[in-house]
């Protein structure tokens, strides 16, 4: 029996991983890297960069991305996309576009 659970304990050592998904409200990617590297670096396999800069509000920068393409147009018949938060209060409407 103990030897089944030394066998369990090194399984679950092994499978405890953090996940980190999406944006890390730090200034830049290196600050990133360094702050998870220093409090969960042994439990992590891959590492974000954080989404930094000014991809930190990455809805808006990709969509000012796929603006900015010839093929893509701004779909005026079409009502915006209402960001709302939590509670009901308008964050920002957001323009539909189309190709």
């Amino acid at each position: 029996m103990m030897r089944h659970n030394a066998l369990l304990e090194d399984t679950v050592a092994e499978q405890s991983v953090i996940h980190f998904v999406g944006s890390i409200p730090l200034p830049d990617a290196e600050t990133v890297f360094r702050t998870l590297a220093d409090s969960a670096g042994p439990y992590m396999k891959r590492m974000p960069d954080g989404e930094t800069g000014i991809r930190k509000t990455w809805i808006r920068f990709l969509q000012d991305v796929l603006a900015e393409n010839l093929a893509i147009e701004r779909a005026h018949d079409v009502p915006p996309f209402k960001f709302i938060q939590w509670d009901g209060k308008l964050i920002r409407e957001i323009p539909r576009l189309r190709i």
